[in-house]
Protein backbone atom coordinates (compact mmCIF):
# COMPACT_ATOMS: atom_id res chain seq x y z
CA UNK A 1 0.00 0.00 0.00
CA UNK A 2 1.36 3.42 -0.94
CA UNK A 3 1.85 6.04 1.73
CA UNK A 4 -1.07 8.46 2.00
CA UNK A 5 0.70 11.40 0.36
CA UNK A 6 1.38 9.33 -2.78
CA UNK A 7 -2.16 8.04 -3.28
CA UNK A 8 -4.05 9.54 -6.19
CA UNK A 9 -7.74 9.86 -5.34
CA UNK A 10 -10.56 9.47 -7.80
CA UNK A 11 -13.97 10.34 -6.37
CA UNK A 12 -17.18 10.20 -8.41
CA UNK A 13 -20.39 12.00 -7.45
CA UNK A 14 -23.19 9.94 -8.94
CA UNK A 15 -26.90 9.31 -8.70
CA UNK A 16 -29.14 8.02 -11.49
CA UNK A 17 -31.81 10.42 -10.24
CA UNK A 18 -31.43 14.04 -11.25
CA UNK A 19 -32.02 17.03 -9.01
CA UNK A 20 -30.37 15.62 -5.89
CA UNK A 21 -27.54 18.15 -5.70
CA UNK A 22 -24.76 16.33 -7.56
CA UNK A 23 -23.09 19.45 -8.92
CA UNK A 24 -23.27 21.30 -5.60
CA UNK A 25 -21.84 18.24 -3.87
CA UNK A 26 -19.00 17.97 -6.41
CA UNK A 27 -18.13 21.68 -6.14
CA UNK A 28 -18.15 21.71 -2.35
CA UNK A 29 -16.18 18.46 -2.03
CA UNK A 30 -13.57 19.88 -4.41
CA UNK A 31 -13.42 23.03 -2.30
CA UNK A 32 -13.08 20.96 0.88
CA UNK A 33 -10.31 18.88 -0.71
CA UNK A 34 -8.45 22.04 -1.73
CA UNK A 35 -8.86 23.64 1.70
CA UNK A 36 -7.62 20.50 3.43
CA UNK A 37 -4.38 20.50 1.40
CA UNK A 38 -3.92 23.62 -0.77
CA UNK A 39 -0.65 22.32 -2.25
CA UNK A 40 -2.26 19.23 -3.72
CA UNK A 41 -3.83 19.60 -7.20
CA UNK A 42 -7.61 19.20 -7.33
CA UNK A 43 -9.50 18.81 -10.59
CA UNK A 44 -13.28 18.69 -10.95
CA UNK A 45 -14.30 16.83 -14.07
CA UNK A 46 -17.66 17.89 -15.50
CA UNK A 47 -18.95 14.78 -17.25
CA UNK A 48 -22.61 15.84 -17.23
CA UNK A 49 -24.02 17.02 -20.59
CA UNK A 50 -25.71 19.94 -18.79
CA UNK A 51 -22.22 21.26 -17.86
CA UNK A 52 -23.48 22.85 -14.65
CA UNK A 53 -20.11 22.65 -12.89
CA UNK A 54 -18.30 24.17 -15.85
CA UNK A 55 -20.86 26.98 -16.06
CA UNK A 56 -20.49 27.56 -12.31
CA UNK A 57 -16.73 27.95 -12.70
CA UNK A 58 -16.99 30.21 -15.75
CA UNK A 59 -19.53 32.57 -14.13
CA UNK A 60 -17.49 32.71 -10.93
CA UNK A 61 -14.38 33.63 -12.93
CA UNK A 62 -16.26 36.33 -14.85
CA UNK A 63 -17.38 37.77 -11.51
CA UNK A 64 -13.83 37.85 -10.17
CA UNK A 65 -14.41 34.88 -7.85
CA UNK A 66 -12.39 32.17 -9.57
CA UNK A 67 -12.62 28.74 -7.98
CA UNK A 68 -9.35 27.54 -6.38
CA UNK A 69 -9.34 24.27 -8.33
CA UNK A 70 -9.48 23.28 -11.99
CA UNK A 71 -12.81 22.50 -13.66
CA UNK A 72 -12.49 20.64 -16.96
CA UNK A 73 -15.09 19.64 -19.52
CA UNK A 74 -15.12 16.18 -21.03
CA UNK A 75 -14.11 12.92 -19.50
CA UNK A 76 -11.34 12.04 -21.97
CA UNK A 77 -9.45 15.34 -21.76
CA UNK A 78 -9.72 15.44 -18.00
CA UNK A 79 -8.52 11.91 -17.42
CA UNK A 80 -5.40 12.69 -19.44
CA UNK A 81 -4.71 15.44 -16.90
CA UNK A 82 -5.50 13.10 -14.03
CA UNK A 83 -3.12 10.42 -15.30
CA UNK A 84 -0.38 13.00 -15.80
CA UNK A 85 -0.73 14.32 -12.25
CA UNK A 86 -0.79 11.18 -10.16
CA UNK A 87 -0.80 13.11 -6.90
CA UNK A 88 -3.99 14.90 -7.95
CA UNK A 89 -7.45 14.53 -6.46
CA UNK A 90 -10.00 14.04 -9.23
CA UNK A 91 -13.69 14.59 -8.48
CA UNK A 92 -16.19 13.77 -11.21
CA UNK A 93 -19.64 15.32 -11.54
CA UNK A 94 -21.26 12.52 -13.52
CA UNK A 95 -24.22 12.36 -15.85
CA UNK A 96 -27.36 10.57 -14.56
CA UNK A 97 -27.00 7.96 -17.31
CA UNK A 98 -25.09 7.01 -20.43
CA UNK A 99 -21.60 5.90 -21.39
CA UNK A 100 -19.93 8.57 -19.25
CA UNK A 101 -20.89 6.56 -16.15
CA UNK A 102 -18.88 3.51 -17.17
CA UNK A 103 -15.38 4.80 -16.36
CA UNK A 104 -16.29 6.23 -12.93
CA UNK A 105 -18.17 3.11 -11.91
CA UNK A 106 -15.30 0.86 -12.95
CA UNK A 107 -12.40 2.98 -11.66
CA UNK A 108 -13.46 5.33 -8.85
CA UNK A 109 -11.91 4.82 -5.43
CA UNK A 110 -15.18 6.00 -3.92
CA UNK A 111 -18.58 6.92 -5.32
CA UNK A 112 -20.50 9.55 -3.38
CA UNK A 113 -24.26 9.19 -3.85
CA UNK A 114 -26.03 12.38 -2.75
CA UNK A 115 -29.72 11.97 -2.05
CA UNK A 116 -32.55 13.75 -0.39
CA UNK A 117 -34.53 12.03 2.35
CA UNK A 118 -37.80 11.53 0.45
CA UNK A 119 -39.11 8.17 -0.70
CA UNK A 120 -38.61 8.67 -4.43
CA UNK A 121 -35.02 9.85 -4.04
CA UNK A 122 -34.18 6.94 -1.74
CA UNK A 123 -35.76 4.42 -4.12
CA UNK A 124 -33.54 5.65 -6.96
CA UNK A 125 -30.58 5.74 -4.60
CA UNK A 126 -31.01 2.01 -3.87
CA UNK A 127 -30.92 1.37 -7.62
CA UNK A 128 -27.80 3.48 -7.93
CA UNK A 129 -26.14 1.49 -5.14
CA UNK A 130 -26.95 -1.76 -6.92
CA UNK A 131 -25.42 -0.32 -10.09
CA UNK A 132 -22.17 1.00 -8.61
CA UNK A 133 -21.48 -1.83 -6.16
CA UNK A 134 -19.39 -1.72 -3.00
CA UNK A 135 -17.65 1.61 -3.73
CA UNK A 136 -20.91 3.55 -3.30
CA UNK A 137 -21.63 5.54 -0.13
CA UNK A 138 -24.82 7.55 0.47
CA UNK A 139 -24.59 11.21 1.48
CA UNK A 140 -27.87 12.62 2.78
CA UNK A 141 -28.26 16.06 1.25
CA UNK A 142 -30.60 19.03 1.72
CA UNK A 143 -31.74 17.54 4.99
CA UNK A 144 -34.21 19.00 7.46
CA UNK A 145 -33.45 17.12 10.62
CA UNK A 146 -36.66 17.84 12.50
CA UNK A 147 -38.88 16.10 9.96
CA UNK A 148 -40.55 12.73 9.77
CA UNK A 149 -39.00 12.15 6.34
CA UNK A 150 -35.48 12.43 7.76
CA UNK A 151 -36.29 10.14 10.69
CA UNK A 152 -37.80 7.51 8.41
CA UNK A 153 -34.88 7.78 5.97
CA UNK A 154 -32.32 7.24 8.74
CA UNK A 155 -34.23 4.28 10.17
CA UNK A 156 -34.57 2.70 6.73
CA UNK A 157 -30.92 3.21 5.75
CA UNK A 158 -29.67 1.83 9.08
CA UNK A 159 -32.05 -1.14 8.96
CA UNK A 160 -30.92 -2.01 5.43
CA UNK A 161 -27.27 -1.48 6.48
CA UNK A 162 -26.74 0.95 3.63
CA UNK A 163 -23.23 2.43 3.61
CA UNK A 164 -23.54 6.13 4.35
CA UNK A 165 -21.64 9.12 5.63
CA UNK A 166 -21.95 10.13 9.26
CA UNK A 167 -22.08 13.68 7.95
CA UNK A 168 -25.48 15.00 6.92
CA UNK A 169 -25.71 18.08 4.68
CA UNK A 170 -28.43 20.44 5.92
CA UNK A 171 -30.95 22.20 3.70
CA UNK A 172 -29.45 25.67 3.90
CA UNK A 173 -29.10 28.79 1.78
CA UNK A 174 -25.39 28.54 2.65
CA UNK A 175 -24.96 26.07 -0.22
CA UNK A 176 -26.98 27.99 -2.80
CA UNK A 177 -23.94 29.74 -4.20
CA UNK A 178 -24.11 28.88 -7.90
CA UNK A 179 -21.78 31.09 -9.93
CA UNK A 180 -19.65 32.19 -6.98
CA UNK A 181 -16.68 30.85 -5.05
CA UNK A 182 -18.08 29.63 -1.73
CA UNK A 183 -16.45 31.18 1.32
CA UNK A 184 -16.52 27.92 3.25
CA UNK A 185 -17.09 24.23 2.54
CA UNK A 186 -19.42 23.97 5.53
CA UNK A 187 -20.57 20.46 6.36
CA UNK A 188 -18.90 19.18 3.20
CA UNK A 189 -15.57 19.69 4.99
CA UNK A 190 -16.67 17.01 7.47
CA UNK A 191 -17.70 14.73 4.60
CA UNK A 192 -14.27 15.22 3.03
CA UNK A 193 -12.58 14.30 6.31
CA UNK A 194 -14.56 11.05 6.25
CA UNK A 195 -13.38 10.40 2.70
CA UNK A 196 -9.76 10.98 3.69
CA UNK A 197 -10.09 8.61 6.62
CA UNK A 198 -11.64 5.95 4.39
CA UNK A 199 -8.88 6.30 1.81
CA UNK A 200 -6.24 5.80 4.49
CA UNK A 201 -7.56 2.34 5.35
Amino acid sequence: RYMWYNISMYIAVLNTKGGVGKTTTAIYLALAAHNANPDRPVILIDADPQKSALSWAEIAKENGEELPFKVEEGIEKSFRYYRAHREAIAIVDTAPSGYALEYPVQNADLIVIPTEADGLSLARTYRTLEYVGETGVVLLNRVRRNTKAFKVAMETLEKEEIPMFDTVIPDSVTYRTYGTCPRTAGAFADAWMEIEEEMKK
